[in-house]
């Protein structure tokens, strides 16, 4: 496979790790950075949106809430 460019973003928050967990748990917050839109939660507990570059999507949180873990589908 040839290499591929890709971007990382860092994000660097002086919150509580609970704090930032509860944010991002709501995937309708992640509207705010404006790469998705028209987020609505189904009644499965995914998320449905529209990406400005991938078109539709669907996301799903996991987490643990224990270790401040917090990761998607």
């Amino acid at each position: 496979m040839a290499p591929r460019k890709v971007t990382v973003k860092v994000l660097t928050v002086n919150k509580p790790a609970k704090q930032i967990v509860d944010f991002f748990s709501d995937v309708k917050n992640m509207e705010i950075g404006g790469a998705i839109k028209s987020v609505t939660k189904g009644d499965d507990d995914w998320w449905n949106f529209d990406h400005i570059i991938a078109g539709k999507g669907r996301m799903k949180v996991v987490q643990v809430r224990d270790f401040g873990i917090l990761d998607h589908e």
